[in-house]
This record gives C-alpha cells, sequence and structure tokens, in this order.
C-alpha cells in the first residue's frame, strides 16, 4: 500500500479524512480544527503506543510556544468528536504522569470504498512530517584521521596540535560587533528542590528583561528561548534558529543559605566561550548576582551605553526570596489563560505582597490579571473590578518606576477603560526604559488595533517579532485583526487561525475569526465558530463584547459586531 494515494482511513467506525479534517458516517459529518486533526493523525500513525506530552508537543505543534494545556484542549476534541467516555475510553487512554495512548480499531480504506484491518508492519495510511530535533555528534571512529590507519603516535600529534590551535583561537581578542543580538536561556535548576524551578525561571527572565534595557543590544524574549527549557543544546543551532550572535546559559544551585550561580556567554559562531563566571554567595544575594551577570554581559560585548542605560543595569533589585517564589508561582498560573488559574494567580500575588508591601511588580501582574477578568466576563462586579486594577495598576508604578513591567500592566488596564492615550503614554514609558522589551510592542499593536490605525499595529507587531522569532498566539492575533480592518478578509482568516493553533481558548481569536469567516463569505465556518465561542463561554453576547472591547473606531465596531450578529451570536 502506498500511503501517499491514501487520504482516509476508518478510525472506531468513523471515515477520517486527514486532508480535509473530517470524521465522516453516513450523512453525519464532524468538522476538525487543523492542529486537532493533526493531533489525530499522529496518534493513528503510533496507535496503541504510549506517547509522552511533550512528544505530542513537538511533533504537532513544532518550533511554537503553547502550553500543556493545548494539547489538553485538543485531546478533549477529539474525545468530544468520538464520544468517549475518559473513565472508560474506547479511543484515548489517558496515561497517568505520561502522556496518552490511542487504542481505537484503525482500518484502511481500500480502492472500492471498503476496509482492512492496518497490520503493525504496513506502511501508515497518514503521513506526518518528523520534526527536526536530531543532533549531529562527532564520532572520530569515522573520521578521516583513523580511515588512514596511521599509527597512533601520529594521530596524538594531529589531535594535539588541533586542540592548541583551539586553545589559541578562543584567546585571541574578540572582535567587536556593532548591534550584537543574545538570548538568555533558561538557567538550570541544580538544586535538589523542584520548588526552586520558580527561583531559576525567574532570573533568566529578570536578565533578559535588564539586558533589554541597552537600545544598542537586540535581545530576544523569553518566551523563544524558553523552549530550550531542559534540552541539550549545540551554540551554532541555536544561533542560527534565534539568529543571535551570544548565548547567555548557566545553572544554579541553592544549598540552605548558600546559593551558586554560574553564567557563561558564549559565541554561536566559534562555540567558545566570550564570558564566564562563577558566584558563591548566600541566598540573600541572588538579585545581586542578576544585576553584576547583567552589567558583566554588557561590559564583554564592548557595547556603547548611556548615562540613562548604566543607572538602569546599576539598579539592584531588593526583594524578599519567599515573596519572590510566591510571585512566580502566580505567573505560571496566569499563563494558563483560564478562569482558574487567574483566581490562582491573585491568591499568589496577594502572598507575594503580604510578605512584601512594596513588591510594585506584584500589583502590577494582579491588576492585569484582573482586567483579563473584566475583559472575559469573569466578575459579578464588572466596574469595581476594573477600577481596582487601575488602582493596583498605579500602586505597582509608584513601587517600582524603574521596571517595564509594570508600565505595561497600567498600559493594559488602560486599554481595557477605553483610554487609549494613557495606554499608549504608559506602554512607551516601558519601551523607554527596555528598548528591547518585545511585549511593550505587542501591546502597542493591541493599542493601535483599537484605534482603527492598521498599519501602525502591523508595524510593531513586527516589531516585536524580530525581537521573538517564536512568536507567541498575540502576535498572529494583532496581524489578523489589522487586516480585518484593512478589509483583507481571507489574510486575517489565515493569520487568526494561526493565532488559534497556538492557543484555542482564547475567545478574542474565535470572536475575530467568526467575523473574519462571515465578512470572507465562508458562513458556515463562521457558524461554526460561534459554536466554539458558546463553547468556550455560554454567556457570551455581543451586548458583553460591546461593552468590554476597547475600540475607538466606530466604523471598526460596527463592522465587528455585525459580523458576530449575522454568524450567530446572540444579543
Amino acid at each position: 500500500m502506498d500511503k501517499r494515494l491514501l487520504r482516509t482511513v476508518k478510525v472506531a467506525g468513523w471515515d477520517f479524512d486527514a486532508q480535509r479534517n473530517v470524521l465522516e458516517k453516513g450523512s453525519e459529518i464532524i468538522r476538525l480544527e487543523p492542529k486537532t486533526s493533526q493531533l489525530l493523525s499522529f496518534m493513528v500513525l503510533h496507535s496503541n503506543e504510549v506517547l509522552s506530552r511533550a512528544k505530542l508537543l513537538s511533533e504537532v505543534w513544532p518550533r511554537m510556544i503553547v502550553s500543556d494545556e493545548v494539547l489538553t484542549n485538543a485531546v478533549n476534541k477529539i474525545r468530544r468528536a468520538f464520544n468517549d467516555d475518559r473513565k472508560n475510553p474506547q479511543i484515548i487512554e489517558t496515561i497517568p504522569k505520561t502522556g496518552y495512548r490511542f487504542i481505537a480499531s484503525v482500518e484502511e480504506i481500500t480502492a472500492d470504498g471498503g476496509s482492512v484491518g492496518c497490520d503493525d508492519d504496513a506502511e501508515p495510511a497518514i503521513s506526518v512530517p518528523a520534526s527536526s530535533t536530531g543532533k549531529t555528534r562527532l564520532s572520530f571512529r569515522n573520521s578521516w584521521i583513523f580511515s588512514l590507519g596511521l599509527p597512533t603516535f601520529a594521530v596524538l600529534v594531529v589531535l594535539i596540535f588541533g586542540l592548541i590551535i583551539i586553545i589559541q583561537q578562543d584567546e585571541k581578542p574578540h572582535s567587536k560587533i556593532d548591534n550584537p543580538s543574545i538570548a538568555v536561556l533558561p538557567f538550570d535548576n541544580l538544586s535538589d528542590e523542584p520548588d526552586q524551578e520558580f527561583l531559576t525561571d525567574g532570573i533568566t527572565e529578570d536578565i533578559t528583561t535588564d539586558l533589554s534595557r541597552v537600545s544598542n543590544i537586540r535581545v530576544i524574549s523569553s518566551s523563544a528561548s524558553g523552549r530550550y527549557k531542559g534540552k541539550d543544546i549545540i551554540p551554532q543551532q541555536v544561533g542560527e534558529e534565534l539568529t543571535v550572535d551570544y548565548i547567555l546559559q548557566g545553572n544554579i544551585r541553592r544549598i540552605g543559605d548558600l546559593i551558586r550561580v554560574n553564567a557563561q556567554l558564549i559565541d554561536t559562531k566559534t562555540g567558545f566561550n566570550h564570558w564566564a563566571k562563577r558566584y558563591d554567595r548566600k541566598v540573600s544575594e541572588i538579585f545581586v548576582i542578576q544585576d553584576e551577570v547583567s552589567t558583566s554581559v554588557v561590559g564583554a560585548l564592548n557595547i556603547d551605553i548611556s548615562e540613562y542605560e548604566k543607572k538602569g543595569l546599576s539598579h539592584v533589585t531588593k526583594l524578599n526570596i519567599k515573596a519572590y517564589d510566591y510571585f512566580q508561582e502566580g505567573q505560571r498560573a496566569a499563563i494558563q489563560h483560564t478562569k482558574d488559574s487567574y483566581q490562582r494567580a491573585i491568591a499568589s500575588y496577594l502572598k507575594a505582597i503580604d510578605i512584601d508591601e512594596s513588591y510594585g511588580r506584584a500589583y502590577g501582574a494582579m491588576s492585569y490579571v484582573m482586567a483579563i477578568q473584566f475583559r472575559r466576563g469573569w466578575t459579578d462586579t464588572p466596574r469595581e473590578t476594573l477600577d481596582r486594577a487601575l488602582e493596583l495598576a498605579k500602586t505597582g508604578v509608584k513601587l517600582d518606576n524603574t521596571i517595564p513591567q509594570t508600565y505595561w500592566s497600567l498600559g493594559y488596564v488602560y486599554l481595557m477603560r477605553k483610554e487609549l492615550d494613557k495606554a499608549e503614554e504608559a506602554v512607551a514609558t516601558a519601551i523607554k526604559i527596555a528598548p528591547g522589551y518585545s511585549d511593550a510592542y505587542g501591546l502597542l499593536a493591541l493599542i493601535s488595533n483599537n484605534r482603527g490605525e492598521a498599519e501602525k499595529a502591523i508595524e510593531y507587531t513586527q516589531k516585536g517579532m524580530k525581537l521573538n522569532p517564536f512568536y507567541t498566539w498575540d502576535y498572529l492575533y494583532n496581524l489578523g485583526r489589522a487586516n480585518y480592518t484593512l478589509k483583507k478578509y481571507n489574510k486575517a482568516v489565515e493569520f487568526l487561525e494561526q493565532a488559534k493553533g497556538r492557543n484555542p481558548n482564547a475567545i478574542q481569536i474565535i470572536q475575530h475569526l467568526t467575523a473574519a469567516y462571515y465578512r470572507a463569505g465562508q458562513v458556515d465556518d463562521a457558524e461554526w465558530q460561534v459554536e466554539e465561542i458558546l463553547s468556550l463561554d455560554p454567556t457570551m453576547t455581543i451586548s458583553h463584547i460591546s461593552k468590554s472591547i476597547p475600540i475607538s473606531d466606530e466604523e471598526v465596531i460596527e463592522n465587528f459586531l455585525s459580523a458576530l450578529k449575522a454568524a450567530g451570536l446572540p444579543e
């Protein structure tokens, strides 16, 4: 059987067409989202195999920054399509703490429309491209030296001579690079306690933000470099994937009240260390170490920085370690983007503030989460929630006006309040503090979209993408919205589908995708998206959207809301 000639297989009595993303049984048709269909395809290919969550994420969402919840959501959609019982599964079995196993029967569709069972040695009916995660390793056994059959002494001479050349090359003065680019890779946690991951991840992100303060350095977003967490890396490969000149990597080990931090700056062209240092201090000095690392990296890169930037780099963060841990716990909850996770995030932020009342960033983070609760309608007191969010955001800036995150949160709250001028002013301040802060450009794009300024939204989004090559869903969402405003509806659908593939729970994506499909003349697709909206939030109405979405351009919002109404969203 030639798998290239087959389009369909029979799965648990349903005809699954992987090309059209549909399941069919008689006159009944179930449409699957592209990523859900790809996941089903991959599972069919690996029937009865235990597939880890990491494996599924890397195969179906390659080179994307997505959360585990995206996978869970897609698996649940497959289960719903087949009416599969989670407790007594016939399609997908959950393997606790590991992943999933596809246990449904799979049969090939023959040329005459019949089916035959797939045997283990048969070629699969659906082809899924393999991920390019393989690494090249040097093997002296197959090298040219040994193939020549040289005597052992000669081989040693060659190796020693080569080693001398490498050492001499590493000792040569490093040439200066104008406007160098760098990625701060996730530091490894070498402590025995897993909960130290909060500290390790936080320090990695903070060093990234510190370096973003310098206008002559292009610093890759932490959400892009985060994909390398826990992986063995080859500097040259990372350099090519992120288009950076240097990577900063290291590890942190905490034992009692002592902490050791190793950091090294690596040239991605040669793979050699450009700078390296070990710090042995008390845990209470971790933030001093963080600032010393940032300052040392800037010095090692030999670039000119302004007095304003020097002042920003020399600022030493003063935080309680326990409060910092609670804050990072809140951050991890918040990125799950669910009603429950936002509640857990707020609880963690409040614990951080209870310990350290001067923790400005915790106030800012909590204000952002509360603004999201307002945006999603997850509060019984929307106006009071938004007022409280503004109060918290202002407090965050007052307590810490040296970091971009507090101003970013203030800008987002002002956006939700439809005070767009104040929102833009706050975000502009964040960029002044950290010119390489990619999230600020993303928020400026969102503000521009809500003003109906599509070209500016595209410009800001593209700037953010340069700083974040593995950009998150919101960049694609902004491009989709901008193209919708420009009435390039098919292009809008393309970007919004990509955004939805990365975050199927972001209801604002589906709302604009609904409108884009309707304006593009694909009414059936628009109506299907309405079902998706109501499955995520059965209470969602046009009235709620009109009150919560901060679009100031009357023509744009009328075009958007009327499309949603025509597609079937309740008023």
